[in-house]
């Protein structure tokens, strides 16, 4: 079982349309990190879109990852603000595209069974929990 402590659903928020953004970061990145940015959307679990001012990424992301993308979006100066999505798991989760929940539901079911939930459980307890197992065990609560 992966440990889940660490995970965040992070958006990245940037003041450019997706169009725009792709003019300014992927035909600037050299052949490394373009051929990570590739990896990043094919194997992710990761969303893109626009909004009214500008568009988004959101990954399911751990600290390591945060940092690189960090450093990425840094090195070619892209100019972005993080909010932290990871409660809308628990409390409003139709507010995450399709797409980025159909990836992590995927992810989640190839990575962890219900026995590990409750294996955490009885570590940890209920409350001390991540919100993903919370979101898994829920959904799977009726399984059997």
């Amino acid at each position: 079982m992966i440990d889940l402590t660490n995970y965040k659903i992070l958006r990245y928020v940037y003041p450019y349309s997706t169009d725009q953004l792709g003019e300014k970061i992927w035909d600037k990145m050299n052949e490394v990190d373009r051929r990570w940015a590739i990896k990043l959307t094919l194997e992710s679990v990761s969303d893109t879109g626009d909004l009214e001012d500008g568009s988004y990424d959101t990954f399911f992301t751990e600290d390591k990852l945060k940092v690189k993308i960090d450093d990425i979006l840094e090195k070619y100066e892209i100019p972005y603000v993080i909010v932290d999505q990871t409660e809308l798991l628990a409390t409003e989760p139709q507010v995450l595209s399709e797409e980025f929940m159909f990836k992590l539901d995927k992810y989640l079911s190839e990575n962890i069974t219900v026995d590990d939930v409750l294996d955490r459980i009885s570590e940890v307890g209920l409350p001390n929990i991540t919100p993903f197992e919370k979101y898994y065990i829920d959904k799977h609560k009726d399984d059997e």
